[in-house]
């Protein structure tokens, strides 16, 4: 499934593909005082407290990892990335892995209940949360410079559509919830005389005084996709590390992007994105499926751009954009002459608790 075609005579269709990670779920467990997040040490306790099998490979992997005091030792996907380079075989590590996301199953449905659900539903209805995410986002980007980056950052223009496709990689519906455009926040039809029903705003800060303030009438698509598997559907769940070499290899049968079948179902789509934009991801080597190819989408077109959200903690010195733009090219294995190339087509924002923020942000 791709973006749907809505432009119309020279309309322009603006494609930005949105990949949210695990920062975006543990926000709206803080937010809403949940002591347990869906971190994956939360998700070991979780595990010990239900007795899972202490013969599990999996289990067995973490707990030695934590002994040996590693960083990581909770990541349940880097257990599975050392039990592999240990020649553990695929299929015993599959085995546990099933143990594993049953456990998970159970432990998403504990976390993340009907009643929190409920509570995020009417806050992001009463407060307009989606609407106020799809339409004025740009007002997080404080430069105009930087914003320029943006294919559609100070466009003045009506009738463009503008086109999400948000790749969840949490497995709970929390920010399909979060997104989903009820009747408060959108009519599909408001107008008498025209059938536009969105409101971008590509300059929300002002930059461009030439003229007279801008809002583009325009038209909004929005779809949320989960290449990882669903919270309600359990068998779905996938956990593994990323796809390298031959697909058709053994090894492959431990990997996200074999199971999600991501080179069919999503490799299309980045060649017609313009904008990407990830937001509460590490950028770990698990992904590097996703990180790759917005690289490769960059370098063949410099009128495209990336957005990455870093949160920078408070107690500490935050990352710089040079720094967070590194970490990029090395997930996503880009060459020193192409970092060169497509480091000016990176928008990085920074924030931490304090910052006002309007993408999917939910600080009531």
């Amino acid at each position: 499934m791709g973006y749907p075609n809505r432009a119309k005579n020279n309309d322009t269709q603006f494609n930005i593909m949105a990949l949210v990670g695990n920062g975006f779920d543990i926000q709206v467990l803080n937010e809403y005082e949940q002591t347990t997040t869906t971190r994956y040490e939360d998700f070991y306790h979780f595990m010990k407290m239900k007795n899972l099998d202490a013969g599990n490979l999996v289990l067995r992997e973490m707990e030695a990892s934590l002994g040996s005091g590693l960083a990581n030792w909770s990541d349940v996907e880097g257990c599975l990335a050392q039990l592999a380079a240990k020649g553990v075989p695929i299929d015993e590590i599959r085995t546990s892995l099933v143990e594993v996301r049953a456990c998970f199953s159970d432990f998403l449905n504990t976390v993340v209940s009907s009643s929190l659900l409920a509570r995020l539903s009417d806050d992001a209805e009463q407060r307009k949360w989606s609407l106020a995410t799809l339409s004025r986002f740009l007002s997080d980007v404080d430069d105009e410079e930087q914003l320029r980056k943006v294919p559609f950052g100070m466009h003045k223009s009506n009738y463009d559509t503008y086109n999400y496709y948000f790749v969840n990689f949490n497995y709970t519906s929390l920010l399909d919830n979060y997104l989903f455009m009820d009747s408060t926040q959108f009519d599909p039809l408001p107008h008498k005389t025209v059938d536009t029903n969105f409101t971008f705003y590509a300059d929300p800060r002002g930059f461009d005084q030439s003229s007279w303030t801008f809002a583009s009438s325009s038209y909004v698509e929005a779809q949320v996709v989960h290449p990882h598997g669903y919270q309600d559907i359990p068998r779905s769940l996938l956990f593994g590390v990323d796809l390298e070499g031959d697909p058709r290899a053994k090894n492959a049968k431990l990997a996200k992007p074999y199971w999600a079948r991501a080179e069919t179902r999503y490799a299309h789509l980045f060649p017609d994105t313009h904008l990407f934009v990830v937001f509460g991801s590490s950028l770990g080597a698990t992904d590097s499926w996703w990180w790759q190819r917005i690289a490769r989408a960059l370098e063949t077109d410099q009128k495209r751009a990336l957005m990455v959200y870093w949160w920078n903690r408070l107690d500490v010195s935050p990352e710089t954009p040079d720094k967070v733009a590194d970490r990029f090219f090395d997930v996503a294995n880009v060459s020193p002459d192409d970092r060169l190339k497509i480091r000016d087509q990176i928008v990085v924002v920074s924030y931490n608790e304090k910052t006002e923020r309007v993408w999917l942000n939910t600080a009531r």
